[in-house]
């Protein structure tokens, strides 16, 4: 019960320090973003290399590592640049909303192999994605550059769908640490080598400055946090922070902004907080292995 209470302490953590992040403002010398992500998976990869202690190679095999880099990237770095990619295309809120359907692609993937709470969970997810359209403006675009967007959207919305499902498998018989390494590393390389090939890497000791601020710490809070999460939660309950978190930042809004409240947004937000909460709170039976805690 206790381990039960940390996690879900940890989940919420993780929801509200990025549903808080558009409160705090960002400096206009800042590294784009994808250079900024790649020092700080780096400085986490690092730091967990300095803790995990000696025989770290004898621990992981090829294989583990291998496997464990690539689905990583899959569901961390290459989402950064599809994201990336995608701004000026489609809004903020746009990509929030789509990305509400991350909990259908996670219940579709676990229903294609052996567990049966994929069936399960597909019903509530759909409803909480059906909420989060209603509740946020996506704005699609008309041209053919903006639909070429939305399809790298789409993709990086399967892909982390896909390899969260993945992930949670590789990251059982691994400790924290060594996926830290693993985890940071990886994708700090992957997105290195992508600001390099694209030439957009402008790192500079002046601009390197913001890292070391409050935005940034919370960043880095926020990937420690996921790294665990991914390991100690089904990978269905964990896909409800993309719900979540847009939920608390409409919360947020209407406290600061205090706009309208229409019929639209109030069955959205009805849909949205009953996906999430089935999402939640619905009983996973203990002999689906893949979903175990442990």
């Amino acid at each position: 019960m206790h381990r039960k209470r940390t996690v879900a302490i940890g989940f919420l953590l993780l929801c509200l320090l990025r549903a808080t992040s558009w409160i705090i403002p960002s400096n206009p010398n800042s590294l784009p973003a994808t250079e900024q992500q790649a020092i700080l998976y780096g400085i986490v990869g690092i730091s967990g290399l300095l803790f995990a202690g000696r025989g770290l190679s004898d621990r992981l095999r090829t294989s583990i590592w291998a496997s464990l880099s690539i689905t990583s990237v899959g569901l961390l770095g290459l989402p950064v640049v599809l994201i990336g990619w995608t701004h000026g295309g489609i809004t903020e809120t746009g990509i929030s909303a789509l990305f509400a359907a991350v909990p259908a692609v996670v219940a579709i993937g676990m229903a294609t192999g052996t567990e049966e709470a994929g069936r399960k969970f597909l019903t509530p997810a759909l409803v909480a994605f059906g909420g989060a359209l209603l509740l946020l403006p996506v704005g699609l675009p008309g041209s053919l550059l903006g639909d070429l967007k939305l399809a790298g959207l789409i993709l990086a919305i399967l892909l982390v769908g896909i390899c969260s499902v993945r992930i949670f498998r590789l990251l059982q018989p691994l400790a924290y640490l060594d996926a830290v390494v693993i985890i940071g590393l990886s994708n700090a390389a992957f997105l290195t080598i992508y600001c390099i090939t694209n030439g957009s890497l402008l790192w500079r000791w002046n601009q390197l400055t913001p890292i070391a601020s409050i935005a940034s710490l919370i960043d880095l809070i926020e990937i420690t946090l996921l790294i665990w999460l991914l390991r100690e939660m089904p990978p269905i309950r964990l896909s409800a922070r993309s719900l979540v978190i847009p939920l608390f930042t409409v919360i947020e809004g209407y406290i600061v902004l205090r706009p309208q409240i229409t019929v639209r947004l109030t069955v959205g937000a009805a849909l949205l907080i009953a996906g999430a909460a089935w999402i939640l709170f619905a009983k996973i039976e203990e002999n689906e292995p893949v979903l175990s805690l442990h």
